[in-house]
């Protein structure tokens, strides 16, 4: 398994608007192949984390590739930084920034 991690930072006034973006961006990863799903965590203070699951870096790679306008339009509209990605084992992430 491999996960892709973000950080993002909300407000009270501009939460709405996130999960919106965050909603719509998901619907179109889901039916991508290799697709596992995705955790939110919250961190507190509006911060929080989103990870993606896929079944393998290739099939992360292989999304990204195709899905790279959609990916850079949202990432910006809903302000997350890649902060990390690797192999997940054992229930941790092995992190490759």
């Amino acid at each position: 398994m491999f996960a892709n991690v973000f950080e993002y930072s909300v407000t009270p006034d501009n939460r709405a608007d996130f999960d919106a973006q965050l909603a719509e961006f998901l619907a179109v990863l889901e039916p991508q192949p290799g697709f596992l799903g995705t955790m939110e965590v919250a961190i507190g203070e509006g911060r929080g984390a989103v990870v993606n699951l896929w079944d393998s870096q290739e099939a992360a790679q292989a999304t990204r590739k195709v899905m790279a306008r959609e990916y850079d339009r949202v990432l910006k509209l809903i302000s997350v930084q890649p902060v990390a990605s690797g192999e997940v084992t054992h229930n941790t992430i092995s992190a490759r920034a």
